[in-house]
């Protein structure tokens, strides 16, 4: 394995926890993924991405709940675009988490924090940038929860930042900023998803959302449980 700085680390077995996706087709050789694996590899269907904002404001600024859902007046059409015509829906769906409702130490004295979490396309069907929209993403984000309650939420914040599908494609190497891994339809899900233990890479082991057996924080643990239990195994050590 040869770093960025030039360094090579030789292993005979290595546990990958970046995207499937972005292993087979960036980390590895394209000689040593079978061509019609690469090609499969290459049209998984994605998940969606997110915009992400994280706000801080005094306390009790707003009547929130630890957990809050926002759901646009007509769902299925905000999620078909969403889905399938690649467009951000100007009726916001959103999660919403102010963690210090439970737990007053996440944030400092006399103030709140807000995670909110927006579905969106990782790439937009009219080919503009995501970086391109930071600020009207930032401006959306708050018109709208000042439109569904938070009234004054941009005069009253001490803190706020984003983060974009761009976001997550260069820091984490996500493809196309996805957030969820490969998208969970019925031809990936579970047992079709990805293998743990690669069948083309001797001593390469996966981790992540888009391995068996899925996305979301319990299932993620788990696949990385399982990578380190068959690479044990493979080295004749109990892998319990």
């Amino acid at each position: 394995m040869k770093l960025e700085n030039g360094e090579v680390i030789d292993a005979k077995q290595v546990i990958s926890n970046a995207d499937v996706v972005y292993t087979y087709l960036k980390l590895l050789n394209e000689q040593d993924v079978p061509s019609h694996y690469r090609r499969r590899v290459n049209h998984y269907e994605l998940s969606c991405s997110a915009i992400v904002a994280l706000f801080g404001f005094k306390k009790d600024s707003f009547d929130l709940t630890h957990h809050t859902f926002i759901i646009p007046k007509n769902p299925d059409r905000a999620y078909h675009e969403i889905f399938k015509t690649k467009a951000v829906h100007p009726d916001l769906a959103a999660y919403l988490c102010c963690a210090t409702r439970t737990d007053d130490t996440v944030a400092p004295q006399g103030t709140e924090g807000l995670y909110v979490l927006v579905p969106v396309p990782g790439r937009l069907k009219d080919g503009s940038s995501w970086e391109d929209k930071r600020a009207w993403t930032m401006d959306f984000v708050i018109a709208e929860l000042e439109r569904r309650g938070l009234h004054g939420l941009k005069s009253k914040l001490l803190f706020q930042k984003v983060f974009l599908p761009s976001d997550y494609e260069k820091t984490f190497n996500q493809p196309q900023g996805m957030g969820f891994g490969i998208q969970p339809i019925m031809r990936q899900m579970g047992p079709l998803r990805p293998k743990t233990r690669s069948p083309y890479v001797e001593g390469l082991y996966l981790a992540g959302a888009s391995t068996n057996p899925g996305c979301g924080v319990p299932l993620v643990i788990s696949s990385g449980r399982s990578a380190a239990q068959a690479l044990l195994a493979d080295l004749g050590m109990n892998g319990g």
